[in-house]
C-alpha cells in the first residue's frame, strides 16, 4: 500500500467514525435543532388560556365525571407513589391535568416532581405527562401506572422527554421498570 492509498483509507475511516459520532449524537438529542423548549409554552399554561369569560358559559364543560377533581389530596398522595420514590436524585417530572372547555384545552394543575418535593409549578421538567383531569378522583397513592395506562387507552394521555434518548435511559435507569407506564417509546 503505497501512501496514497495510506492516506485515503485512513481519511475514509476517519470521516466514518465522524459521521457515525453525529448520527448517535442526533439520535440521542432529537430536539437539538429545534428552538423549542417546551411543548406547551407558558401562556398555553394560564388559568383562561383561549378562553373569553364571556363565552365560557356557552360552552360545554367536558369533566365526564359528575364531581369535580380533587386535587387538594394528590401532593400528599404522590409522596407514597412508588415510581417518583423511584425517581433519581436529579430525576423530574412536569405533570399536567386539563380538561376541555368546548374545544379548547384548559389546564387546571400542574406539577413539578421530584424525588424529594413536590410542587405546583410549571418549570421545565425531563419527562412531561399531560393526563385528563377526569382520572384525579381515581388515584389513590399507589395508582398512578394504572391510571396512566387507563388514560393511554383512551386517549388522554400524552407525554414527551426534554432530553435525549440516550440520556434518558442512562438517568432515569433506576425507573425503567415503569417504562410502560410513563408511556415513553
Amino acid at each position: 500500500m503505497n501512501k496514497k492509498e495510506k492516506f485515503i483509507s485512513i481519511f475514509l475511516t476517519i470521516l466514518i467514525i465522524i459521521a457515525l459520532f453525529v448520527f448517535f449524537f442526533l439520535l440521542a438529542n432529537p430536539n437539538f435543532f429545534s428552538n423549542k423548549k417546551y411543548i406547551i409554552q407558558e401562556s398555553d399554561l394560564q388559568e383562561d388560556f383561549f378562553l373569553n369569560n364571556n363565552i365560557i358559559e356557552n360552552l360545554e364543560d367536558t369533566y365526564s365525571t359528575e364531581e369535580a377533581p380533587r386535587f387538594e389530596e394528590l401532593k400528599t398522595q404522590f409522596k407514597e407513589e412508588q415510581i417518583i420514590k423511584d425517581l433519581p436524585k436529579n430525576g423530574n417530572i412536569r405533570l399536567g391535568f386539563y380538561h376541555f372547555i368546548g374545544k379548547r384545552r384548559k389546564w387546571d394543575k400542574i406539577y413539578y416532581i421530584t424525588k424529594d418535593q413536590i410542587e405546583e409549578k410549571n418549570l421545565e421538567a425531563d419527562i412531561n405527562l399531560w393526563i385528563h383531569s377526569d382520572y384525579v378522583n381515581q388515584f389513590d397513592g399507589t395508582n398512578l401506572c394504572e391510571i396512566i395506562k387507563k388514560a393511554k387507552a383512551n386517549d388522554d394521555v400524552s407525554n414527551s422527554l426534554n432530553i435525549g434518548t440516550y440520556s434518558f435511559l442512562w438517568k432515569y435507569s433506576s425507573i425503567m421498570k415503569y417504562k410502560d407506564c410513563l408511556n415513553t417509546e
